[in-house]
């Protein structure tokens, strides 16, 4: 029994080994000479509310996004410098997952970064702490299973797989700015129209007299 259940972790080990290289890595060059270290790993740990800058750039355009007074997120065009209010609970929930962000997977050692799509990002982000401290994203290529993306912290020369959702959130931002909701007209009460009360309304009318 024992010996089953070694072979049949063995077999569920060399499964998941086979779907990093083939779904993840394949096609890559240079993996002889790369560290792959597993799930789990902090890209960075800061609190959500000490954010207060956003900056993201990329083939569609870009997009600045401020927090003045610690709560509320405003819209800067780039351009002009005028600033919009922003959908404060979209913001706060990529904060959020931007604060505690988590890698799939990390590869490390020897990368060509070009087969990542990550020697010239096409995308960027800026975040800006209360502090002053700026952290900076890069990303490239989707995964093969397009799960994923394949991402830089800084000028680092290592790659994060981080989950598409989360890069997917970040472009969206510039793809279909986060201006504030508008809000719904409060629907008002329509006073019934009345009828004029006509002349002796409500008096009995009398018989006519018969001979």
């Amino acid at each position: 029994m024992r010996f089953r259940n070694t072979l049949l972790l063995l077999a569920i080990f060399l499964l998941l080994g086979g779907y990093t290289y083939f779904f993840e890595l394949r096609g890559k060059s240079g993996l002889e000479d790369a560290k792959i270290e597993e799930a789990d790993t902090s890209v960075w740990e800061i609190e959500a509310s000490e954010v207060v800058q956003l900056d993201i750039s990329g083939p569609d355009g870009q997009t600045r996004l401020v927090r003045k007074d610690g709560q509320s997120w405003s819209l800067i065009d780039p351009t002009t410098g005028a600033e919009v209010p922003a959908d404060n609970d979209r913001l706060d929930r990529i904060v959020d997952s931007l604060a505690h962000l988590q890698a799939r997977r990390v590869l490390t050692g020897t990368l060509d970064l070009a087969e990542y799509g990550l020697d010239e990002p096409k995308w960027r982000l800026d975040l800006k702490l209360q502090d002053g401290t700026k952290k900076t994203l890069q990303w490239g290529d989707p995964t093969p299973r397009k799960s994923d993306y394949y991402v830089k912290r800084n000028e680092e020369n290592r790659v994060y797989i981080i989950a598409a959702y989360i890069i997917e959130d970040m472009e969206r931002l510039v793809r279909e700015p986060a201006y504030a909701p508008t809000p719904t007209p409060t629907p008002t009460s329509t006073p019934s129209a009345t009828s004029p009360s006509s002349e002796g309304a409500g008096e009995a009318t009398p018989l006519a007299s018969q001979e």
